[in-house]
């Protein structure tokens, strides 16, 4: 099967749109209420969302396509980390989400996108990576450690009403 990662294009925001609602959707379905979900979904992964950041200079979208089919993806922004005890290398990159459809998952895929995501951060110069992740996503948290990342922190987070607890997690490049 050939796979090809490879910066995400206009072309590509109703398919990108869609996997990253049915990732989330796989990843937290069943730890949120329905409606927050559905609200959640339908603001924040939609294709005017995706032109949005496509469209911002400092954001980066790299996409994991086999066969003509959207698999997974990865969400960089430069923005500024969350305020906390602990202070963040600078200049930092967050990586907002890496996600994979279900059936592309423990293949190795997520660690090219990983290598892809770092290779793109040295490359515009960052001096770290950071993260939010769940609280209770233990096998994404297990995978960050593999890639060096380190808490650092926590901060909340809100899908629709629902209030959860991510981690902040860093990685120096």
């Amino acid at each position: 099967m050939t796979l090809m990662i490879r910066p995400a294009t206009i072309d590509d925001a109703t398919s990108l749109a869609q996997l990253a609602a049915t990732t989330f959707q796989d990843t937290y379905g069943k730890a949120t209420a329905s409606a927050d979900l559905e609200a959640y979904l339908a603001q924040t992964f939609n294709p005017e969302k995706v032109q949005e950041i496509l469209a911002d200079d400092r954001q980066w979208l790299l996409v994991a396509e086999s066969q003509g089919e959207l698999v997974g993806y990865v969400h960089l922004f430069d923005h500024s980390a969350p305020t906390m005890e602990t202070e963040l290398a600078t200049p930092t990159v967050e990586l907002v989400r890496l996600y994979l459809l279900t059936t592309w998952q423990h293949q190795g895929l997520g660690n090219q996108l990983m290598q892809a995501c770092l290779d793109l951060a040295q490359a515009q110069a960052f001096a770290s990576v950071w993260l939010k992740v769940w609280d209770h996503n233990t096998s994404a948290i297990a995978f960050y450690r593999r890639w060096q990342f380190q808490k650092k922190g926590e901060v909340p987070y809100p899908v629709g009403n629902a209030i959860g607890t991510t981690w902040i997690m860093e990685r120096p490049l």
